[in-house]
């Protein structure tokens, strides 16, 4: 895990508003907010994560949204041909993974 990603989890870990470079923390009461170039890659809250692209699909934004995933324990997102895939299905934009 990149150096960046390490300290985006302590954010998320110790619920502390976060910025480095081009990725950022928000907390608020009932969800995080993981940006990445000012677009929220991924909202977190105690049910679930939601991710999204927002319709970048590119090495660094999967790495973010792969460290946050790991974090919480769940499959990491992988490339075939060009097509993000997770669980074995098509990563689609504003998909949900359950926490609980």
């Amino acid at each position: 895990m990149r150096k960046i990603e390490e300290k985006m989890i302590d954010a998320i870990n110790y619920r502390k508003n976060w910025s480095c470079d081009n990725t950022m923390v928000e907390i608020f009461d009932n969800e995080i907010i993981v940006k990445l170039h000012f677009h929220p890659i991924a909202r977190i809250n105690k049910n679930s994560i939601k991710l999204s692209s927002f319709g970048y699909e590119t090495r660094t934004t999967k790495s973010r949204l792969n460290a946050i995933l790991s974090h919480f324990g769940k499959e990491r997102i992988y490339q075939q041909d060009f097509v993000w895939y997770i669980n074995n299905e098509l990563f689609i934009d504003g998909m949900s993974i359950s926490l609980v």
